[in-house]
C-alpha cells in the first residue's frame, strides 16, 4: 500500500545511491544493506550557502579585548595611558565593556591578571560587571553543571596546580586577585560588591601559591573558608600546601584553624605523601615538625606497581627522591629513639615510685603499731 501510495505521488521514482529504477529490486537491495528506501522528485534543487549573521558590536568588543590585554602589558605609563584611552575611545563606540572570550577573559579579569589595581578601579567607575561568578549570578542554566564536568576531565598532572584552577574559576576577576597574591585588587573588588564565598576553592588556590596574606584574609572574618573544605579530587588546601612546597608559617595559618594534618584526598594521599612523592622538602619537614604521621599506610594507588598501600618514606623511594628518603629517614628514627627514651624515662619514674612506695609502707606499719 505504501508503495503504492509513493508511485502516485513521484510519476518518476528516483533514488540517490541508484538512480532512476523500479522500486522493488531497489528496495531488496537497500534492506540487504540494513538502510531505508528515500525517494525524491528528480529535480535540481541549488540553495544558497548560509552566511554568519554580523553582530555590529562584536568587532570593536574583540578589539576591547585585545587593548586591555596590551593594557595589561604595557610597561611604562605612557603606553598604559595609550592603551586605556583606546579602551574609553571602543567602549564610546559601543564596545560591551564585559565582553568574554572563549575561556570567560573579559578585560577586568586582563587588569587583575596583571595586576593593575588603577585600572581595574578604573573599569569599574565605567560600569564594568565585577561580580565575582557572573554567569552562575545570573541564573544560566547548566553552566555550574558543564563547570563541574570540565573540572572533572582535569589532567593528573594538573593536580594541585594552576591550572586546575583555572578551569574551576574561569578566569574570573577574583581568580587572579588569589593567584597574584594581590591584596589590593582583592579589597578594590570586595569593597565593590564581589562576594569571595560565591567560589568555593579560592583557598586551595592560594595555596597553589603560598600566599599567605591572601590566605589569612579568607580563614578569618568574614569570609571563614572552610578550612577542611575538598576539592573535585578531595584535595584540601594542605593539600595543595604540601605539593607546593609551602613552607611552615602558611601550613600554621591552615593548622590554627583547625586543618587536619592528615587529611586523605580521594587517592588516598596525606599531604605528606604529596610533598614526599614530589620531593618538595621544605613542605615536608614543616610537615613532619607540625605531627604528620610519618608511617601511615593511607594512600591507594590503583596500578601493579603499588598494588599494596604505601608510607611516605615508600613513595619517595619508589619515586628516588633522595634527599626527601633521607629526610622522612631521620625523623622516624628520631622518633623512635624519642619514644625510647620517654619509655626509658616512664620506666625509671616508675621503679622510683615503688622504690619509694615500698620504703614507705613500713614506716607507716610502725606508726599504726605505736597506735
Amino acid at each position: 500500500m505504501l508503495l503504492a501510495w509513493v508511485a502516485q505521488i513521484f510519476s518518476v521514482p528516483y533514488c540517490r545511491a541508484c538512480g532512476p529504477h523500479s522500486t522493488a529490486p531497489c528496495l531488496a537491495k537497500r534492506r540487504e544493506a540494513g538502510r531505508s528506501l528515500l525517494f525524491v522528485r528528480e529535480t535540481k534543487i541549488s540553495i544558497p550557502p548560509l552566511k554568519p549573521k554580523e553582530h555590529p558590536g562584536v568587532k570593536i568588543s574583540t578589539e576591547l579585548l585585545l587593548a586591555a590585554e596590551e593594557l595589561g602589558k604595557a610597561k611604562t605609563p605612557a603606553d598604559q595611558e595609550q592603551q586605556w584611552n583606546k579602551m574609553l575611545d571602543l567602549v564610546n563606540e559601543g564596545a560591551n565593556i564585559d565582553i568574554e572570550d572563549d575561556e570567560h577573559r573579559s578585560p577586568l579579569s586582563y587588569a587583575c591578571e596583571y595586576s593593575k589595581a588603577k585600572v581595574v578601579e578604573e573599569l569599574i567607575k565605567v560600569g564594568v560587571d565585577h561580580r565575582v561568578s557572573k554567569r552562575i549570578a545570573k541564573g544560566e542554566k547548566g553552566d555550574k553543571e558543564q563547570m563541574i564536568k570540565t573540572e572533572a576531565k582535569i589532567l593528573v598532572d594538573q593536580r594541585g596546580d594552576e591550572r586546575h584552577y583555572r578551569t574551576v574559576h574561569r578566569h574570573l576577576p577574583i581568580y587572579y586577585a588569589v593567584i597574584k597574591g594581590d591584596k589590593d585588587i582583592f579589597n578594590v573588588l570586595v569593597k565593590n560588591g564581589a562576594n569571595p564565598k560565591n567560589e568555593k576553592t579560592l583557598l586551595h588556590l592560594a595555596a597553589v601559591k603560598c600566599h599567605k596574606d591572601i590566605a589569612r584574609i579568607l580563614v578569618n572574618e568574614p569570609y571563614r573558608f572552610d578550612i577542611n573544605g575538598i576539592d573535585s579530587l578531595g584535595y584540601t588546601p594542605l593539600h595543595n600546601a604540601g605539593i607546593n612546597n609551602c613552607d611552615q608559617v602558611f601550613m600554621v595559618i591552615l593548622i590554627l584553624k583547625g586543618a587536619n594534618v592528615n587529611a586523605i584526598n580521594s587517592y588516598g594521599e596525606t599531604p605528606l605523601h604529596m610533598a614526599a612523592g614530589y620531593g618538595k622538602d621544605i613542605a615536608l619537614k614543616a610537615l613532619i615538625e607540625l605531627g604528620a604521621n610519618l608511617e601511615g599506610k593511607e594512600i591507594q594507588i590503583k596500578n601493579d606497581k603499588f598494588p599494596n598501600k604505601i608510607t611516605p618514606l615508600e613513595l619517595a623511594q619508589n619515586a628516588k627522591r633522595t634527599s626527601t628518603v633521607k629526610l622522612l629517614r631521620d625523623a622516624i628514627e628520631a622518633k623512635k629513639s624519642g619514644n625510647a627514651d620517654a619509655a626509658a624515662h616512664s620506666d625509671t619514674t616508675t621503679a622510683h615510685a615503688n622504690e619509694a612506695q615500698s620504703k614507705a609502707a613500713p614506716a607507716m606499719a610502725g606508726k599504726g603499731s605505736k597506735r
